[in-house]
């Protein structure tokens, strides 16, 4: 009887340490799972968009433009004409830019000659003045001449050399403006003859015409486009 409440017991005392091991594994089975969401798989396409701006011009299209703020005295042309590369579009009154490039361009020349007039002028004087040293140390080494006459030729040198910088550089300096004012002026005639006409860069219609006869021009809108 003692045997089969024993063997009752232990049986029991198993099936409790069973049971314990199976909540165990089933706590630690939830815990380590996770979750996830299930969706159906469709066909699509991807796409992206971008916006940009500018302006669309075709094949072969070119406009011409001048730098000048001026009188257009006669228009050649019309929108929807036909015109060649280099026909005249119109007619602008560069007169007062011309007369602007005649005197600076004039002004350059006589800056110019008058650097080399004063240039050859002071060489000579810093010539002169480098013998006058050269002489004044050969009577100085034979006792001839005084130390302080020596070191008087000396300083004369050295002041001719200064006046002669001085004195170019600013000739160069003005010579230079003069130059810089001719390109400009030279830059602002671009696309326009010597006779103030303004052509056409390529063959074709004409599109777009500012340019009107009496009116003015400027840098802000192109002549015109063919």
């Amino acid at each position: 009887m003692k045997k089969r409440i024993f063997s009752l017991v232990l049986a029991l005392s198993c099936m409790a340490v069973l049971s314990a091991c199976g909540e165990e594994e089933t706590a630690e089975t939830e815990e380590s799972s996770t979750a996830v969401e299930i969706a159906t798989v469709e066909r699509g396409s991807i796409s992206s968009e971008s916006n940009v701006s500018g302006q669309v011009v075709s094949d072969g299209q070119e406009s011409v433009s001048v730098a000048l703020s001026v009188r257009c005295t006669d228009v050649y042309v019309e929108v929807g004409d036909t015109v060649s590369a280099g026909q005249a579009i119109c007619k602008l009154d560069i007169s007062a830019t011309m007369a602007n490039y005649e005197t600076a361009s004039m002004s350059y020349d006589n800056a110019k000659k008058s650097y080399a007039e004063q240039s050859s002028l002071l060489s000579q004087q810093v010539a002169q003045a480098e013998k006058n040293v050269s002489d004044t140390q050969a009577l100085f080494d034979m006792g001839a001449a005084s130390q302080a006459e020596l070191d008087s030729a000396k300083l004369s040198l050295e002041n001719a050399k200064a006046s002669m910088n001085s004195a170019l550089d600013q000739l160069e300096v003005g010579m230079q403006n003069y130059k810089a004012t001719m390109e400009q002026l030279k830059a602002s005639l671009a696309n326009v003859d010597s006779n103030g006409n303004v052509a056409a860069p390529i063959s074709g219609t004409i599109l777009s015409l500012s340019a009107v006869e009496n009116g003015f021009v400027s840098p802000s809108a192109p002549v015109a486009t063919n």
